[in-house]
């Protein structure tokens, strides 16, 4: 904690806060005023900027770990993004302070990137890889933007990797979705997959669904609590109806997340279909069995809740006919 002191001059006193700086080194600071009022202003900032290692001090240079952004974007993101963004945000600042070190942040490069995307690449796929970056340039950009710790934000002009066929969404076939259902023998669970292949929900949105979000006599569900912050409202097919009107308890489905991840790959190995398919796969099939049922993509955007229509066209190679059909509907 800073303290105030007072110190004599020839036309009266001038403030002076007294202090210790990151280092343990005891510092002072001439406020040049003597108002004790303005004097308390400029000492309850350098304690801010102290707690968040942003104190500047002459002939000291400002150095701020990844550790340090970690903690203040964090604390931003779990006042302003939904939990699972918090999450993911997070597990991605987890994994590349884990393959870059804890080291000064205006030390990284677009180089150092590179590698990271280069290594990731060796666990996890393309569009899984270009999701992390994303949420890390977002983490830079609140550094450099909002925040002031860097001058220029290192991942400004880092590209997103190039999908091809082998990245696009992998959805169940109607076969597929037969053989799961098959070997479900959990009804709860049953019905909560259900649900996912007529809602096209996130995993998390339908764990937390409740009563109160559920017009049956509308034939509508709202959705809260969603990745992009925004409630949207998704009909209620008849077969949803029949298994919402069994399910009365006020939290239809009380699954915990990873709890339903787990299980969810346990009944996938079971009916001996795509090992590669998980929980969120359920969200590609209901989008892709609807592009390919004829239904426009802006449609489909509007019901998975995507704010941009960009995220919905990686469903767009599934209508091949999509525009000859358009334009047969002329009517000249």
């Amino acid at each position: 904690m800073a303290c105030l002191r007072k110190r004599k001059k020839k036309n009266g006193i001038v403030w002076i806060v007294d202090f210790y700086d990151g280092d343990g080194k005891r510092r002072w600071f001439n406020t040049q005023t003597s108002s004790r009022k303005v004097a308390e202003q400029m000492k309850s900032k350098i304690e801010v900027d102290l707690a968040l290692g942003q104190l500047e001090l002459p002939g000291k240079k400002r150095l701020i770990i990844l550790s340090k952004l970690t903690q203040i974007y964090l604390e931003h993101s779990r006042s302003e993004h939904s939990q699972n963004t918090y999450t993911l945000n997070e597990r991605f600042l987890r994994f590349f302070k884990s393959f870059i070190g804890d080291v000064a942040v205006d030390k990284i490069t677009r180089q150092d990137i590179e590698n990271y995307k280069s290594e990731r690449l060796k666990s996890v796929n393309k569009c899984s890889v270009n999701m992390e970056i994303r949420h890390l340039k977002a983490t830079f950009s609140y550094a450099a933007n909002i925040v002031g710790i860097l001058k220029e934000n290192p991942f400004k002009n880092v590209k997103q990797l190039k999908i091809d066929g082998d990245n696009l969404p992998s959805y169940l076939s109607l076969d597929d979705i037969e053989k799961l259902l098959c070997v479900i023998d959990d009804l709860d669970f049953k019905h909560l997959v259900i649900f996912y292949l007529n809602t096209g929900c996130r995993r998390d949105e339908a764990l937390n669904l409740t009563r109160e979000h559920i017009d049956l006599s509308r034939k509508k569900i709202k959705i809260t609590r969603t990745k992009s912050g925004k409630d949207r409202e998704i009909p209620i097919t008849e077969e949803l109806l029949k298994i919402l009107k069994l399910r009365g308890q006020d939290v239809p489905f009380g699954f915990k997340s990873d709890f339903v991840t787990h299980k969810f790959k346990k009944y996938v190995r079971k009916a001996e279909i795509n090992q590669h398919f998980s929980v969120h796969s359920l969200r590609h099939t209901f989008a892709s069995h609807l592009v390919m049922s004829g239904v426009d993509l802006y449609t489909v955007q509007k019901l998975l809740g995507h704010s941009s229509i960009r995220v919905t066209e990686k469903y767009a190679h599934l209508a091949p006919d999509f525009l000859a059909s358009g334009v047969t509907k002329l009517p000249y």
